[in-house]
């Protein structure tokens, strides 16, 4: 028997092998007039780009074109995803040649990818001469020679955002420091290549500098921090994350920060309450101070005198902070009297009576209170809260699972809070009918509440939410009922009479039955401007039968809407893919999809 190898035909080689020979560029042979020649029968430029995937030194020559001068032209581009690579940079180096250098580049590849090397940064940064905005997030193959080349072509840098690049070192940041004059706002998290080197170099030669940011970047030691706030005079922000500093860092920020308004430390680790005491004692010029997770922050930090220190605070957010008492709250109310925002997350130690008397202080100007996971000891000991007064700028407020808040604090909200736009108690257990209903009892403009989430509050009934619905529904857009035991189908016909502005509700975990959806689509009940509504969450409620589905396919047959049904388990399979299937523009999530 013949020996089949014998009769087998020659593979073909590819065309990839054929251009490339023995392991080999063909075209790398070639003189540079030569291929330029070959390839200008080429009159397309995204062919011409495409061109240099088969070789490495068409794709030289693309790198080294002549840049050609367009004016002030302004281009912006954003790369992301799988198919990031050189390629596309290089497409996008000759598409700017013929259209404008790039002003803002954003790229975004793979953590795992290395698609994008220092060649084709190499490329784009010699195309964009007039570029002023640089982002580069996990690009792993990008080294101190892609940014040595933006250094070099990119004089006019202004904004450079640099995370998860692990070639990067001092070598290449300092190279744009001593190139880039112009930088005004650099963030470099997740590149734990870069040390103080670099940060000396930036505070010596870009004094332009205006907004740092430093983030996991663990070679980082307190004298480059420390050298970027003491000579920077323009520095207004900073950002300090996942880093280890010492009291040191926090008292030069105290000291020599006089331009520093915005200040944001989350889990630092290093200082204690003597160090925290330095940017309280020394706050008089920060009008934003954020404090999340930070290692030896608690309420002793306050125990210096602060009269007057937080004179230009406006925005004050604090996480995990334990010891928070009704004094700070008190201290901070005195001092900070221009206070925009409030945003208190996971803080323990203050009571709702605490807070009552801290807010008057900041009437005039709070447009935002965000309490989440605090527990809020109630303060039913005083016979006599402090009186209410109104709080013109108050737009949103926010509870949040926040254990102890009860209807007496909504009591005293409801006199102050006549213009709030968006109200969200989600999970906040504690409150009753009471409480909800007397938060609304003195609103004088019930068109201005757009928002409303009550999801998991399970003391509150379906008599408190039909009378909410009742009096705020007419300007209400977004209502959020999941898990409310409160609502019921004579709920649901309430909504449908009284929001006609409604644009998304949630009903997840409610106890509706088909009787509540024929209420939504019908024309004698639900108002005729219906066709608003984009968003119908209704998963997990367990009474609803394959008829809802055939309601809803009326309903929604000339609105599409994301309509959420997973988990109902009444609903039939065939019943869902139907209605996928002749709804073609309404997006339907269920666990029952094939």
């Amino acid at each position: 028997m013949d020996d089949p190898e014998v009769h087998k035909k020659p593979r073909q080689a590819s065309l990839e092998e054929k251009s490339c020979g023995d392991g080999h560029d063909l075209m790398s042979q070639l003189s540079d007039d030569l291929v330029a020649k070959i390839l200008s029968f080429l009159s397309s430029p995204i062919d011409r780009c495409n061109s240099a995937a088969v070789s490495k030194k068409w794709l030289h020559m693309l790198a080294n074109m002549q840049v050609v001068d367009c004016g002030n032209t302004s281009n912006s581009k954003c790369l992301s995803g799988r198919k990031v690579n050189d390629i596309k940079l290089a497409r996008l180096a000759l598409r700017a040649y013929h259209r404008g250098s790039l002003t803002t580049l954003f790229v975004e590849g793979m953590p795992s990818s290395s698609s994008v090397s220092d060649y084709g940064l190499e490329i784009i940064a010699k195309a964009s001469p007039r570029l002023k905005s640089l982002t580069l997030w996990d690009c792993a193959s990008v080294g101190d020679m892609g940014f040595k080349s933006v250094g070099q072509w990119c004089k006019d840098l202004e904004s450079l955002d640099v995370d998860n690049c692990p070639l990067l070192s001092d070598e290449g940041l300092m190279y744009i420091g001593n190139h880039c004059l112009n930088l005004s706002k650099l963030v470099v998290e997740s590149c734990r290549s870069i040390g103080c080197k670099s940060l000396a170099v930036l505070a010596k030669k870009c004094l332009k500098l205006t907004s740092i940011t430093l983030a996991d970047c663990l070679l980082v030691r307190d004298s480059g921090i420390i050298s970027l706030v003491s000579s920077l005079p323009e520095l207004a922000g900073m950002k300090l994350a996942k880093m280890k500093i010492s009291d040191s860092v926090l008292e030069a920020i105290a000291i020599h920060g006089k331009a520093l308004r915005s200040l944001y430390l989350e889990k630092v680790s290093g200082p204690t309450v003597g160090g925290y005491s330095w940017v309280v004692a020394k706050g008089e010029q920060l009008s934003c101070l954020k404090l999340r997770d930070c290692q030896g922050f608690s309420g002793d930090s306050f125990k210096v005198p602060v009269a007057d220190k937080f004179a230009c605070l406006d925005q004050l957010e604090i996480k995990g902070c334990d010891f928070l008492t009704d004094d700070v709250l008190i201290k901070l109310s005195r001092s900070a009297q221009s206070m925009r925002i409030l945003a208190l997350k996971e803080c323990r130690g203050f009571t709702s009576v605490g807070l009552m008397e801290a807010l008057p202080y900041w009437r005039k100007t709070l447009k935002e209170l965000s309490l989440n996971k605090c527990y809020i000891i109630e303060g039913l000991e005083l016979k006599h809260p402090p009186i209410p007064q109104i709080y013109p700028s108050l737009d949103t407020l926010k509870l949040k699972r926040c254990g102890g808040v009860g209807d007496l604090f909504l009591s005293h909200i409801s006199l102050t809070c006549d213009e709030v736009k968006s109200v969200s108690l989600q999970g906040t257990d504690s409150i009753t009918d009471l409480g909800i209903i007397s938060l609304f009892t003195h609103h004088k403009a019930p068109s201005s509440l757009s928002s409303l989430n009550l999801s998991r509050c399970t003391l509150i009934s379906e008599v408190a939410i039909y009378a909410v619905v009742k009096s705020l529904g007419k300007g209400l857009r977004y209502l959020t009922l999941a898990g409310c035991r409160g609502v019921s189908d004579w709920t649901i016909e309430a909504i449908a009479v009284y929001c006609v502005e409604l644009e998304l509700l949630n009903v997840n975990s409610c106890a509706i039955t088909d009787l509540g959806v024929w209420s939504l689509m019908n024309p004698s009940i639900m108002n005729p401007r219906h066709e608003k509504l984009q968003f119908l969450f209704m998963a997990e409620c367990v009474e609803l039968t394959d008829l809802s589905l055939q309601l809803l396919v009326q309903m929604v047959w000339a609105n599409p809407i994301l309509l959420d049904v997973s988990r109902c388990p009444r609903l039939s399979a065939a019943a869902v893919n139907f209605l996928q299937t002749v709804l073609l523009d309404c997006e339907v999530v269920s666990s029952h999809m094939t």
